[in-house]
């Protein structure tokens, strides 16, 4: 019984290639598969259970367009808060929290109105210091 060639019997020629001309690095996703976030845009909490509430969050319209073009969410109580509606009737209070499920709610990024604890406002801060770290060790 004579085996033809060195090439391992479990992977045929085309599967021996596929692996030695790898692409060294992963192309990046596009914007039409990546998921919402997994935290509120505006406080950061994550959904799921916190204590003994349960913590929704609801995506921003602008992640049912064709290209996803926004992928924040915001959880409840800050949906509530920022829409002024956490000293309204119950009633409206879920009214309102229908329609964002539905995504009829444009988040405050999209509207450019994010409080000062928005992940957006942090991260421009952080970016900021570090800009200027950057430049106070070049000049030395």
């Amino acid at each position: 019984c004579s085996t033809s060639g060195a090439r391992n019997s479990f992977q045929s020629r085309e599967e021996q290639e596929h692996i030695t001309h790898r692409p060294s690095k992963r192309s990046r996703r596009s914007r039409t598969k990546a998921s919402p976030a997994r935290f509120c845009h505006l406080c950061w909490r994550k959904a799921g259970m916190l204590g003994s509430r349960n913590v929704e969050l609801f995506t921003c319209a602008g992640y049912q367009r064709e290209k996803n073009v926004c992928r924040k969410v915001e959880c409840d109580r800050c949906l509530l808060k920022y829409s002024r509606l956490d000293s309204k009737p119950e009633s409206e209070q879920l009214e309102y929290l229908q329609n964002a499920r539905r995504g009829k709610h444009t988040c405050l990024h999209c509207q450019d109105v994010c409080p000062p604890t928005a992940q957006c406002k942090f991260y421009a801060k952080a970016n900021q210091k570090r800009r200027e770290m950057r430049l106070l060790t070049i000049k030395d």
